[in-house]
């Protein structure tokens, strides 16, 4: 809503220049990427009143583009115009976690956070940066807080998972990965984590049903097909290992898990 009335506001301020009007409308809400990027830098290079939102905009497209340095340079950008942009400092966080620079990305999103409290994915975003950190508890008390804001957020669930397998709650880790599968039933990673949990607990028939989910879903990743390889070399199901290693490595020759567990089957015929 908030976004919306921005961009309602600067049409109104430039609408009544011949083009302004529909490059703001572009650098909203354009599909193409490239498109929203251009009008963004159109806007900004003719000053508008509102450049700060223009940086904003670009900052998120450059991040679909995982162009994150400039996700990175144009959301600082948002900010020094204006340091009450919450969006801009969670986009930051965000380029910043995918960077590997996990300290500063926590202490954007709680800036974030101190802007917009009531920001579920920020929540859920400084949590999964503070389970990079080691701080399993931490990270489970901002997804407790992110699912509390939103029940309906899938991936909360599944990030709270992962943080409780991390920990060796394997259980926890099941209830929370099956919570989010309720949610979205197509949550391809919330099948992987889940069949890993079932796995670490012993429950390897449930583990291969989960990864053949994942592969349904995801036909052509390696890592189910290793993952679930790997689930049948614990049942004794040596020829069904061998085969899923050998899918995994045809999707990925490289793929290292599958190579050396295919290398270790085959010799020991």
């Amino acid at each position: 809503m908030r976004r919306h009335l921005k961009v309602c506001a600067l049409l109104v301020l430039l609408g009544t220049v011949p083009g302004l009007a529909d490059t703001v409308a572009e650098c909203a809400r354009a599909k193409d990427v490239g498109v929203r990027i251009k009008s963004c830098t159109l806007l900004i290079a003719a000053q508008s009143s509102d450049a700060a939102t223009a940086y904003l905009h670009r900052a998120s497209a450059h991040y679909k583009r995982r162009d994150y340095d400039q996700t990175i340079a144009d959301s600082t950008r948002a900010i020094k115009l204006r340091p009450s942009i919450a969006q801009a400092y969670f986009l930051r966080a965000r380029a910043l976690y995918r960077q590997r620079a996990y300290l500063d990305s926590v202490a954007d999103f709680s800036k974030a956070i101190q802007r917009a409290p009531n920001n579920a994915r920020a929540y859920d975003g400084r949590g999964v940066a503070r389970r990079k950190l080691g701080l399993p508890d931490d990270a489970i008390a901002d997804h407790n807080k992110a699912v509390a804001l939103d029940p309906e957020l899938a991936k909360a669930y599944r990030n709270r998972g992962n943080a409780h397998f991390y920990k060796g709650d394997s259980a926890r880790a099941i209830s929370d990965y099956s919570k989010s599968i309720a949610i979205d039933p197509g949550y391809a990673n919330a099948y992987g984590d889940r069949g890993a949990a079932y796995e670490q607990s012993g429950q390897v028939d449930l583990a291969i049903a989960d990864y053949a989910t994942l592969i349904a879903i995801v036909p052509n990743s390696a890592d189910a097909y290793s993952s679930r390889g790997f689930a049948y070399e614990l049942k004794g199901n040596r020829n069904a290992a061998i085969a899923d290693h050998r899918k995994a490595l045809t999707l990925n020759p490289a793929h290292p898990l599958s190579r050396a567990n295919l290398r270790a089957l085959l010799a020991s015929r």
